[in-house]
């Protein structure tokens, strides 16, 4: 949020700075109502949006199946086409941060979404590769700027101390759009010939719709700011201002005080970090995102079953994702809660990339997506601590920016090392020492992050 967001906060809650509970109403009972109303007010909403746009972003690995064929991709066609959407991504994403705190997150989260259906079902009727890269290409612009935006939304709505569980749930949405979208994409290709439309033509164009109604439903409920919620009481609004200024305050003095540097942020040390250990991660997950569909049906399944076998990784990321960021913010460390699964996720690699037996590959695939899945909650969280308000902005959508090129980077590199050598065990442990290389970036610039968090307020029961 910029400054004026935040100073008309400020001056709204001073007006009712006073206000005291109801009788025999603890301040506890306030902070948990207060979580739990905000919660259940954009949760819902903000993850089922990144669940409908992380589909549409990843259903490519089901749509080369016969996509492939049919626009005569090569392996490393597709691995350069499907990641063209993160050079687009890379390109929107800064500007798109900053205009959104020019004209709010409703409208701009709602045009993000429209936008992006739009153009996936449109992606059914690409003919020739450089159709697709331009489909890829211009995907990735229309997304660009939803998911470090939803961070900064946060921001503004979540007390520090709970913020790595709020971005867990969120992320949550990566694996689980996978969970959900696997086997719906994979039975979406038994369909061919329905509406003489081919198999892959037909699941980009349903898969594109929820994109399209979720847009229109952010914009029925989205509150940009605590101000402006009717559904929170006077009591809720005081207590959330009372934990916002008590962090500002803790701040001011601090290692978190910093001058206003506006776009020199992108060159910060922390920005490059961040985005290169980031970067290491995420060249592991869409390294297995895209690519797992075509590793399953060389177990020789069908379409419908490799859907649910795909599926499985996806599972064991979920539950990590919400496990490892609660006990974050139990024990109030992030470095390790982020190094340690990107540890995990390389072993996993490694170890998928030696092993010949399906179950053995698909046991190995799982831990590594525990590993890559839990770490992005509160690696989120721990950027969200580092910049100043006139900062985060910027400085958030560039460690976004920045890693967002693994998009593009990871699948490339294994659909090259695929073509020169018939096989994914060389594109697996490449993918292994990138993840090693994201634990070790962390580890050796923790100073860079923050390994505890200062502010301890009443957490909600249960």
């Amino acid at each position: 949020m910029t400054d004026t967001v935040l100073k008309r906060q400020e001056d709204s809650f001073v007006v009712h700075a006073a206000a005291e509970p109801p009788i025999g109403q603890t301040d506890h009972d306030v902070a948990a109502s207060t979580v739990r109303a905000i919660s259940w007010r954009f949760m819902p909403l903000l993850t089922g949006c990144f669940i409908a746009a992380y589909i549409d972003r990843v259903n490519v690995s089901f749509a080369a199946l016969t996509a492939n064929r049919d626009l005569g991709l090569s392996a490393s066609q597709f691995g350069w086409g499907a990641g063209l959407f993160f050079v687009g991504y890379f390109l929107a994403e800064t500007p798109s941060n900053f205009i959104m705190t020019k004209i709010g997150a409703r409208r701009w989260f709602s045009r993000i979404m429209v936008s992006m259906g739009v153009v996936a079902g449109a992606t059914a009727f690409v003919t020739s590769p450089y159709e697709f890269y331009g489909a890829r290409f211009l995907l990735g612009c229309c997304e660009a700027g939803l998911l470090p935006g939803v961070i900064l939304f946060l921001r503004g709505w979540v007390p520090k101390a709970l913020r790595a569980q709020f971005m867990g749930t969120f992320l949550l949405a990566i694996p689980l759009s996978s969970v959900i979208g696997a086997p719906i994409s994979g039975a979406l290709l038994e369909l061919d010939g329905l509406f003489g439309l081919k198999d892959w033509q037909i699941m980009f164009v349903l898969e594109a719709l929820p994109c399209v109604i979720l847009g229109g439903l952010v914009l029925l409920f989205l509150t940009e700011t605590p101000d402006e919620a009717s559904w929170l009481s006077l009591e809720q609004k005081a207590w959330l201002r009372g934990r916002f200024l008590e962090e500002k305050k803790e701040a001011e003095g601090s290692l978190h005080r910093e001058a206003n540097r506006s776009w020199m942020i992108l060159l910060d040390a922390r920005v490059l970090a961040f985005g290169f250990a980031f970067f290491g991660a995420l060249c592991g997950s869409y390294g297995i995102t895209l690519w797992l569909p075509q590793i399953v049906k060389a177990f020789g399944v069908t379409s419908a079953m490799n859907g649910f076998v795909t599926a499985i990784p996806f599972v064991f990321g979920s539950f990590a994702t919400i496990i490892i960021a609660r006990r974050s913010d139990r024990t109030r460390e992030r470095v390790w809660h982020v190094a340690g699964p990107a540890l995990v996720a390389a072993a996993g690699l490694a170890l998928a990339s030696i092993v010949a037996s399906p179950f053995l590959m698909m046991t190995a695939v799982s831990l590594a997506a525990i590993g890559l899945f839990g770490l992005r909650g509160t690696f989120f969280a721990l950027v969200s601590e580092r910049f100043s308000e006139d900062n985060a902005p910027l400085g958030i959508a560039a460690i976004g920016a920045y890693s967002s090129l693994a998009g593009l980077i990871g699948p490339w590199v294994v659909g090259l090392l695929k073509d020169a050598t018939g096989s994914f065990v060389p594109g697996m442990m490449f993918l292994a020492v990138m993840s090693l290389a994201s634990a070790a970036t962390l580890l050796l610039n923790r100073r860079l992050g923050v390994s505890s968090i200062p502010v301890r307020i009443a957490e909600p029961a249960g």
